[in-house]
């Protein structure tokens, strides 16, 4: 994604999401049971979790393509749980794009706004109006020179922000994306995760974003929910999850390497691969012993597997310490204020 050094501010009405007891099943599997959230106004929330778990469930929802079997819907102040799509102010983009091929990026930018204006001669946007917002929005995404391409003509990339692009340009007061990066290659991930947070900052609407990668979730999010079989297993901040996990599940699945589980004395203990002291013997820590397996070389530093008394664990090296190989033994000290402490239910213990 192109990166601007100034574009042009574009504001937004942000919508705050409330779904109250929303339940959905697809015969008798249940997609969503139950669930409780709330999505604050003007938010870059990411829902997370392993493939199942409900979570583009809830984006159809919210955008009014799946109907809930139960429960309340909000968005801002009013009820919508019976709205159809377009009566619900809400834009998404879907995973493929969806682009019409045989249109130019200009004229599937604009296809929603002409529809308006065809609908709606009186109040709708006239050809002058649209002109500007296009213009507008194609600047913010950098689409200036391509606007006389077809989509066979671009990039994935490209093709990404020409979607973004058709959905931002009605100013909705809330912004849906299914797994939008799912389909670029890492290296265009990580500028366009990167053009995410910069558009969300532009347009100051409420952005949500349903992705499986863990790490894309942390890195993008100011609002993070994680989702467990169709209920929300914790939300909040990212900092906030992945430093005081609810549950088990929430402290596995965020963060690479993922946390370290053992069992003592009737408690599952947990701690980060990073807060590992290689060879520290003080008192106040938890000492963990075993022999290295395998080490990955990552750059900076590397990951070191390892198997003790305790079962498996993963312990992260940087740059300057004394590399480890297979074969080794090592003695691993975690400070006692790092631990994490769950009960035979998988909930967090104070």
């Amino acid at each position: 994604m192109t990166t601007l050094t100034s574009p042009p501010r574009t504001t937004h009405t942000a919508a705050q999401v409330e779904l109250a007891g929303v339940t959905r099943t697809f015969g008798a599997v249940v997609a969503l049971a139950g669930v409780d959230l709330t999505i604050p106004a003007g938010s870059l929330t990411v829902i997370v979790g392993p493939s199942g778990c409900g979570k583009s469930t809830i984006l159809r929802t919210i955008a009014g393509l799946d109907s809930p079997d139960g429960g309340v819907l909000r968005i801002g102040a009013d009820d919508v749980t019976s709205r159809s799509p377009g009566e619900r102010d809400v834009t998404m983009v879907f995973q493929d794009y969806a682009l019409f091929p045989h249109m130019t990026v200009e004229g599937n930018i604009s296809f929603g706004l002409r529809l308006q204006a065809r609908h709606d001669r009186r109040s709708g946007p006239k050809r002058e109006q649209i002109r500007t917002r296009v213009g507008d929005v194609a600047a913010l995404l950098g689409l200036e020179d391509l606007l006389g391409r077809r989509p066979a003509q671009l990039s994935g990339g490209q093709r990404q922000r020409v979607a973004l692009a058709r959905a931002i340009v009605r100013r909705p007061s809330l912004l849906l994306l299914d797994e939008p990066l799912s389909a670029l290659d890492p290296q265009l991930r990580a500028s366009a995760r990167a053009e995410i947070i910069r558009l969300h900052r532009e347009l100051g609407t409420t952005l949500v974003l349903v992705t499986h990668d863990q790490q894309e979730a942390l890195s993008t999010a100011t609002h993070l929910v994680v989702m467990e079989r169709g209920v929300v297993a914790q939300s909040g901040s990212p900092d906030e999850l992945y430093r005081r996990p609810a549950s088990e599940f929430v402290a596995a699945f965020l963060g690479s390497p993922p946390m370290n589980l053992h069992d003592r004395g009737g408690l599952r203990i947990g701690w980060r691969p990073t807060d590992g002291q290689l060879e520290s013997r003080s008192a106040d820590a938890l000492p963990i012993e075993g022999v290295v397996e395998s080490c990955e070389y990552t750059g900076d530093g590397q990951h070191v597997r390892c198997t003790g008394p305790d079962g498996g664990f993963m312990l992260v090296q940087r740059e300057g310490e004394r590399w480890l190989v297979p074969g080794d033994s090592v003695r691993v000290a975690v400070p006692t204020e790092r631990l994490h402490r769950f009960g035979p239910d998988g909930t967090r213990l104070s």
